[in-house]
């Protein structure tokens, strides 16, 4: 018969075993591309009386809830009508504008990144309407996740070239070295497998990506980094930088002081460590606005190379290791981005958000079970010790 300290050591070690096997043994970056669906980003349209002909297809590119929600543009728009009787929290947020020029667009970061300032805003035309929806970086990014990246370093640019080439040139060599220290999670034989849902190959591989502040293709994805970022980064900041995975996640921005290499391999060393907390909501980061159909694209039924060509605009990228492609980006026709959220439009879908709770309900229910066994031992112990 055991004694009764080898049964309450065993019930311990069965809680922690219980517990152990729910974590993930898949890295961060890859179960964030996986199985992370991106959120949806509130666009607001304020406006009086009727609009011009270039207003109305500017609104038609951008998916109406109930009308056209591509799955691949992760956006819900509102319109108000100012002379009619907008609710309170409408009339709040447009008085928080200054009043401006109608009609106008206010963009809000998904309710489940919690970032209370908008991300972008501005005219309803269509020129915000493409650069809202799509740009040359984002298009890189999402061009380089989808062949394997690890992460993305953005690094959005407003000082002295010479100066941004020094610290992008950092930023380039921290990231080759990370890539050979850094490892990847060790598969625990004593939990289930975490199967890598695509073929994507399993490793780690960082890249550069250099914008400047001022391009106009690029105004509404740097206002996006800048609001969304967990740090103050003002607006003149020579260099800033923002490590962007998954489905289009950043985890945070980097400027002056605080990017440093010791800065770059913590977030480098979360990126692909082992994903021990499997629900999106309760990890660092925001998601971004990008019009990318990742399930179709993860799953191998469109090629990355021919739905996301690099475009004109992109700044030189200081060289990375593991093959980084830094050939000059090759054009598209104007209006491709346009022409696909008509093309394409299909019913949302959205099992990857049931995916996200019924994980956190395996991982309470995990927890739960656990506590229950350690208190029924510590109270069997307890019992037969008094006995």
């Amino acid at each position: 018969m055991l004694k009764k300290s080898h049964f309450l050591l065993l019930l311990v070690l069965a809680c922690f075993a219980l517990i152990k096997a729910q974590a993930c043994q898949l890295p961060v970056y890859r179960y964030a591309l996986e199985r992370w669906a991106s959120y949806p980003f509130k666009i607001t349209v304020f406006q009086r009386g009727d609009l011009t002909a270039d207003q109305k297809k500017a609104l038609d590119s951008l998916p109406l809830k109930g009308y056209k929600f591509p799955p691949y543009l992760n956006t819900i728009v509102r319109r108000v009508d100012l002379d009619g009787s907008p609710d309170p929290q409408a009339l709040e947020l447009w008085e928080s504008q200054g009043k401006p020029e109608l009609p106008w667009l206010v963009v809000q970061f998904p309710s489940a990144d919690r970032v209370e300032v908008p991300a972008w805003s501005g005219k309803l035309d269509l020129d915000n309407a493409r650069i809202l929806t799509d740009s040359p970086a984002r298009r890189e990014v999402a061009r380089r996740i989808l062949r394997g990246d690890s992460a993305v370093w953005v690094l959005v640019e407003s000082g002295d070239p010479k100066a941004c080439q020094a610290t992008s040139g950092m930023v380039a060599a921290q990231l080759r070295k990370l890539e050979t220290t850094l490892k990847l999670p060790e598969q625990d034989p004593a939990a289930p497998p975490s199967i890598p849902t695509s073929k994507l190959p399993l490793k780690i591989k960082f890249s550069v990506l250099r914008i400047r502040a001022d391009d106009p293709a690029e105004k509404a994805l740097v206002h996006m980094l800048r609001q969304g970022s967990s740090r103050i980064i003002p607006t003149d900041a020579s260099v800033a930088a923002y490590p962007i995975y998954g489905r289009g996640r950043c985890s945070g921005g980097y400027e002056g002081n605080d990017l440093t290499p010791e800065a770059i391999e913590r977030e480098c060393s979360f990126l692909v460590g082992r994903c021990s907390c499997e629900v999106k909501s309760m990890n660092p980061g925001v998601d971004l606005l990008m019009a990318v159909n990742w399930d179709d694209l993860i799953s191998g039924k469109l090629a990355v190379d021919e739905v996301l060509p690099p475009l004109k605009g992109l700044m030189p990228v200081a060289p990375v290791a593991n093959g980084t492609n830094n050939a000059a980006p090759q054009a598209i026709s104007p209006g491709f981005a346009r022409r696909r959220l008509v093309v394409e439009a299909k019913p949302v879908v959205l099992e990857p958000v049931a995916q996200e709770k019924g994980n956190l309900m395996r991982n309470v229910a995990a927890v739960l079970g656990g506590g229950v066994l350690l208190v029924l031992g510590c109270a069997f112990f307890l019992w037969r010790k008094r006995g």
